[in-house]
């Protein structure tokens, strides 16, 4: 059976929320969760929208985007081990637009939501290098839709609509920032 743009969409959005809570409960680690997702994006066949004109749309990029830099980010580091420069510099080039693409999403996502359901606030990290750095944004009417960015130019924004609080705070899944 061939599934509709809406359905897949739908979809997706069950099945992020069903691997969030298997991640949650231990039941799936950071490395298996975005394996999971990478496997999901397959199956659904589906690819990054490049219109953006729904919160799912929007999440499906963030999930996609997301999921994409954190594989080049592993894969950058184990090129970096082993000395393959070319390698290295090419997985850090595709992390970089990755993520680059993540922040479009989450931009759409914090620009077009209530200011009332958004909360912002630097999180708690093990890595110090990145205090005060990676920020958490909850969306607190959505179930499971927690997104982190580095982006000035998103924290100016949320700034803007005075849902950014200058504070460290553990973040609401601190075992997915806070392992491997």
């Amino acid at each position: 059976m061939i599934l509709s743009e809406s359905e897949k969409l739908k979809s997706f959005v069950e099945l992020r929320t069903k691997y969030i809570d298997m991640l949650d409960q231990g039941m799936l680690t950071k490395l298996k969760f975005n394996e999971q997702n990478q496997k999901l994006f397959k199956e659904l066949d589906l690819k990054p929208f490049s219109k953006i004109d729904s919160f799912e749309k929007a999440l499906f990029n963030y999930n996609y985007y997301n999921t994409k830099a954190k594989i080049s980010l592993s894969q950058s580091n184990k090129f970096k081990e082993l000395k393959k420069l070319k390698k290295y510099k090419r997985e850090e080039n595709f992390k970089i637009n990755y993520y680059n693409e993540k922040d479009k999403a989450t931009k759409y996502l914090v620009e077009n939501e209530n200011d009332t359901d958004i909360e912002a606030y630097y999180i708690d990290l093990h890595s110090k290098n990145l205090s005060k750095t990676i920020y958490e944004i909850y969306f607190k009417n959505r179930h499971q839709v927690i997104l982190h960015s580095k982006s000035e130019a998103i924290k100016d924004i949320l700034i803007k609509k005075d849902v950014f609080f200058d504070e460290i705070r553990p973040s609401l899944i601190d075992k997915y920032v806070n392992n491997g």
